[in-house]
């Protein structure tokens, strides 16, 4: 129980933090961070004749086989570049968007129940991105066996859609909720 209370003690102070960043100026900052990374990452998308995997809602081993081994070999540069840089900045971006929509939304006992999940969504795109570049920088494509760790990343993958998934609906029920008119009769 003492934990339960200390976990949401922390969660708590994170919505109270985010509260002050509730304004109009805050909003249009990260979303224009995330619109500038999902153009950026788009772009970068083109040059490669197989989709990136972070950009697929589900992929597998082989994909990223085909992908780190096929034509966009040569790419390799490109993807670990970007991967370090824009695809970082993202998940910061959109993880703060959710979680300010999130204290918007709801009072801080319920949003502190809520901002878990773009937390982990932010957690899950980091581990998914440090494990695409690790497999970048060490893919063997002559080698007959995967990595270990191509297994795992598109689970991580998964996760992270999951959390995005949640949290979004938390804002749209959140925003459902303030937009009702009480029953005054």
């Amino acid at each position: 129980m003492f934990k339960q209370q200390r976990n949401n003690g922390i969660l708590q102070r994170i919505c109270l933090w985010l509260k002050p960043f509730c304004q109009s100026k805050w909003f249009i900052f990260w979303g224009t961070v995330v619109l500038v990374c999902m153009i950026v990452l788009t772009i970068r998308s083109s040059y490669f004749p197989v989709d990136t995997p972070d950009g697929l809602l589900i992929y597998d081993a082989d994909h990223l086989e085909q992908f780190f081994c096929g034509k966009g070999k040569a790419l390799r540069w490109l993807y670990v570049l970007t991967q370090v840089s824009f695809d970082s900045a993202l998940p910061l971006a959109y993880g703060m968007l959710l979680g300010m929509l999130i204290v918007k939304y709801y009072p801080i006992s319920q949003a502190s129940r809520w901002i878990v999940f773009p937390l982990l969504a932010v957690a899950c795109d980091f581990s998914e991105n440090t494990l695409l570049v690790v497999l970048a920088n060490t893919w063997d494509c002559e080698a007959e066996i995967y990595p270990a760790l191509a297994s795992v990343a598109p689970y991580v993958s998964r996760a992270k859609w999951l959390m995005i998934l949640v949290s979004v609906a938390a804002v749209v029920i959140g925003w459902l909720n303030s937009k009702q008119v009480p029953d005054l009769g």
